[in-house]
């Protein structure tokens, strides 16, 4: 498969203190030299706790935040880095975000939610009305919907509407920010049928953001784990699940419940939420919480590095030589 987006050593800094004069003093890092690619038609899932800098990679790669540092390219061309953003590949990169309740105008119909978009990409009114016809049938709703305003749909039927607005230009690449998150469990299985099933019609790929490890099983292809604005883990769905090796993707793992009453949920207990200090940002970020820490975790940072078939962790313990191997280029 063709490889359609590749990000590069990608940060974002925010400012969390400032001086007299209303000058950025101190920054902390949302995202740190955060590098990999999607193959056309398939769905990257993206987990981690909330914090770890999920939302922020999406909305960088959608055009929404400036990098504060490297480079995100998509089809072959960088369409955003440190020095310059290029706006032109903007509409091949749509986004669902997660709450439908705050993402539509509740001033507009239905109609004009779905026709802004194609308005604003230049299609007539033939066009516009042709387009919203196949719109409604992907998201199985009526022409009577159109004079409705999003007060007057279900959760689920909003969320409906912000994926059928997402794909209105035939745009290839989605950014799905927990797109199921607010839903209840019943919908959350239909929305993410949908987005399926529209990625198998129309050749769709997603960027799939959740911290819910089972939606993330059910629709991904590949998985990257992430923690405090860094990627420690990354491998196919299958692996991820199977095979976890990093120890915050066993904990992540662990703490999925399982619809059993018989079943005991087998927690770690020597996993704490012993979360880092400003000060403490040297070594491994995850030293705190790991029942596997070294002495070296306190005082170097792993590099991913491989441990199988397109697996990558950042973990000195799975290194033979803590952390001597050679970084793996994404």
């Amino acid at each position: 498969m063709s490889e359609i987006l590749r990000v590069e050593r990608l940060s974002k800094y925010f400012s969390v203190s400032r001086d007299v004069f209303g000058k950025s003093k101190h920054f902390t890092p949302a995202v740190k030299d955060v590098s990999f690619s999607i193959c056309r038609g398939e769905t990257l899932g993206l987990v981690g706790e909330s914090g770890c800098g999920k939302s922020t990679l999406g909305r960088m790669i959608a055009g929404l935040l400036s990098p504060s540092g490297g480079s995100i390219y998509f089809e072959g061309s960088v369409i955003a880095s440190a020095q310059h953003v290029v706006k032109a590949k903007k509409p091949n990169i749509q986004m669902v975000f997660q709450n439908p309740y705050s993402s539509l105008d509740p001033k507009m119909t239905l109609r004009g939610i779905l026709e802004e978009p194609l308005k604003i990409s230049r299609y007539n009114k033939e066009q516009c009305s042709r387009r919203i016809d196949e719109l409604l049938e992907y998201i199985d709703f009526n022409r009577a919907s159109l004079t409705k305003r999003p007060r007057e749909f279900s959760g689920g039927q909003r969320q409906r509407i912000a994926i059928a607005r997402a794909i209105a230009t035939n745009p290839p690449f989605i950014i799905a920010d927990e797109p199921v998150s607010s839903l209840d469990v019943s919908i959350q299985a239909q929305i993410l049928n949908l987005l399926l099933d529209l990625r198998k019609e129309l050749d769709l790929t997603y960027l799939f953001i959740s911290h819910d490890l089972g939606v993330v099983q059910y629709i991904s292809n590949r998985v990257i784990v992430m923690y405090l604005g860094r990627i420690v883990e990354m491998a196919d769905c299958q692996t991820i699940y199977k095979s976890p090796q990093h120890p915050y993707t066993r904990l992540l793992i662990d703490s999925v419940p399982i619809p059993d009453p018989k079943h005991k949920q087998a927690f770690d207990l020597s996993v704490t939420n012993d979360l880092l200090m400003p000060g403490q940002l040297q070594g491994c970020l995850f030293k705190n919480r790991c029942p596997e820490k070294m002495p070296v975790c306190c005082e170097q940072e792993p590099n991913l590095v491989s441990c199988g078939e397109r697996h990558l962790v950042a973990c000195h313990n799975r290194c033979p030589e803590n952390n001597a191997c050679t970084i793996v280029e994404i």
